[in-house]
């Protein structure tokens, strides 16, 4: 529990381990770091700070604590996100940093589908709406921008045009490095535990998520990243 803590200094929100400890309902404000020069992620005008309430806490891992989150303003909680939080720790921070600038290469730049063949149709070819919406079945890094977050992802192709966007520092919340996703209710083992146990997926599903899977890395590929957690 989080009783006996002031939360007067970054330290009080920390375990002894490092890990961020939310509150259920507290609300949190993210500002958005910009460049060495005064940039921003889109080159414009600056984003403002955003505040959002914790609904929960989705899962904790070796590197990071990750939350249930919402716009502090949306009561319908229509845009529901997933705020990752990399433990108070200068190695684990290095390192979040390079996940970050990989995912905004990797979400702003257009699918190898793009250059023909696949499944998209004559050369492969579509639209730029349908690239974004399909964003390469990665999981789609959410930025701050003046108009709020972010939340169809379609920043990453202006950063992908603004090659030293890439670089810019990620989001911190009390000495954490901080990244936004879209939230997704479900991973591939809890589907599958969900609606395969006992019995099995059908082949509809089996040929849909090894689609995305198969995109994904040959999206990786062509950007000369490996995932090093593929299991």
């Amino acid at each position: 529990g989080l009783s006996g803590l002031t939360r007067v200094s970054a330290d009080d929100y920390d375990d002894s381990e490092g890990y961020y400890r939310a509150a259920i309902g507290e609300i949190v404000t993210l500002t958005p770091p910009t460049g060495a020069e005064g940039g921003t992620h889109d080159g414009g005008a600056p984003a403002q700070s955003v505040r959002l309430r914790v609904l929960g806490i989705i899962g904790k891992g070796v590197f990071s604590t990750v939350l249930k989150a919402v716009p502090a303003d949306d009561a319908e909680q229509r845009n529901v996100l997933a705020m990752k939080l990399i433990r108070s720790n200068e190695t684990m921070a290095k390192a979040a940093i390079k996940e970050v600038r990989i995912l905004r290469l990797l979400c702003g730049s257009k699918s190898s589908r793009s250059s023909g063949g696949g499944d998209g149709g004559a050369g492969g070819s579509c639209s730029e709406a349908e690239e974004i919406a399909r964003n390469h079945n990665i999981v789609r890094l959410l930025e701050i921008t003046p108009n709020g977050i972010d939340f169809q992802g379609r920043i990453g192709r202006i950063m992908q045009q603004q090659q030293s966007a890439t670089s810019l520092p990620p989001l911190d919340l009390r000495n954490h490095t901080t990244l936004l996703f879209e939230h997704l209710p479900f991973n591939l083992r809890e589907t599958l535990a969900k609606f395969g146990k006992n019995v099995g997926i059908n082949l509809t599903a089996v040929r849909s998520y090894s689609k995305q899977l198969f995109r994904a890395l040959a999206h990786l590929a062509k950007h000369r990243v490996v995932h090093a957690d593929i299991k």
